[in-house]
């Protein structure tokens, strides 16, 4: 009833890189008389130097393009299509970090029930870093900073430092793992309301404890021997 639609299914992959990409597109609805378009990339690459590149692109060319071509739930049911590109780094085994851009197509094929859109992050820049063995303690770090942008909403930056530090003991019969941290957010917000501030900051500490035993005996199943364990756990 709609006209000739043409699908492209297709993927690739090389040492470096891999990939797959789909498009559809109809070059006139006769019942819409105009031409409409999908579009999916997904594509994973390793540019050297620890450096890696990923990108989610997605698209339609209108709000109820899923509800008029597509027989499939997952796709009907589809109302933010990202499109995100992720740059990586990781230079050794100890350290990463990441540069993401992420926006979305909010699809609205019901007028009287609008669905809302999300923020986008332009961009998020994140760091995580370990040190398994320093002096005798696990010490970690996490960091990140976040630009959330909206053409109708409050709009801000939010900035996370969480560094963790872990003192295990570990034993042949048991381990116990006590870990402190301090997890310290600020957000600085545009588009606030008179009287609300602009900037806020939370820092709260945090603490766990892991433990667990190891038992183990010797055990004969059907003729066979066999070394049975039982690892208890308590986290809290």
């Amino acid at each position: 009833k709609r006209g000739f639609q043409l699908g492209v299914d297709g993927q690739y992959v090389d040492y470096n890189y891999r990939g797959s990409a789909k498009l559809e597109y109809l070059p006139n609805d006769d019942i819409e008389n105009r031409s409409r378009h999908a579009y999916n990339l997904m594509h994973n690459q390793n540019l050297g130097q620890g450096v890696t590149l990923t990108v989610n692109w997605n698209g339609v060319s209108d709000n109820r393009y899923w509800q008029d071509f597509s027989s499939r739930l997952l796709q009907t049911s589809q109302q933010q299509l990202p499109k995100q590109l992720v740059l990586g780094y990781s230079p050794g085994s100890w350290w990463s970090s990441s540069l993401q851009v992420l926006r979305y197509q909010t699809l609205n094929p019901d007028p009287e029930h609008p669905v809302a859109r999300p923020y986008f992050i332009e961009p998020q820049l994140a760091f995580s870093g370990r040190l398994p063995n320093w002096r005798n303690a696990d010490f970690s770090v996490y960091g990140q900073f976040s630009k959330f942008v909206h053409p109708d909403l409050v709009e801000g930056s939010r900035l996370v430092a969480y560094p963790q530090l872990a003192l295990p003991y570990i034993d042949p019969a048991f381990i116990v793992v006590p870990k402190f941290g301090l997890h310290a957010t600020q957000y600085s917000l545009d588009r606030q309301a008179a009287g609300t501030p602009s900037s806020l900051t939370r820092v709260v500490p945090t603490f766990t404890l892991d433990s667990s035993m190891v038992f183990e005996r010797e055990a004969a199943w059907f003729g066979r021997n066999h070394i049975q364990t039982l690892e208890p756990r308590l986290y809290y």
